[in-house]
């Protein structure tokens, strides 16, 4: 039996926004605000385009909610068989 953790589509973008903050914050402490801005802005940026590209991107739309689909929830059921080299070496 497998439990399924509800997640939001806000997640991953919420993550990179809070990370950026984090990064602020350590930057700053150690005297270099304007690295700290640069990366909240980079990951601001990530976020943005998480949010903006999760229609239009397979990708950014497993990133923002990996269970969009029957073709998405299919990526998490099995693993792919092992190619025959790995299996006859061991």
């Amino acid at each position: 039996m497998q439990m399924q953790m509800p997640r939001s589509r806000w997640l991953v973008p919420g993550c990179s926004v809070g990370m950026g903050v984090l990064f602020l914050g350590v930057q700053w402490s150690n005297d270099d605000p304007g690295g700290g801005l640069i990366s909240l802005a980079i990951m601001v940026a990530f976020a943005v385009a998480i949010v903006a590209f999760s229609g239009r991107s397979g990708v950014a739309e497993v990133m923002r909610n990996p269970h969009a689909d029957e073709r998405t929830a299919m990526l998490d059921l099995a693993p792919p068989p092992s190619p025959a080299w790995w299996s006859s070496s061991r």
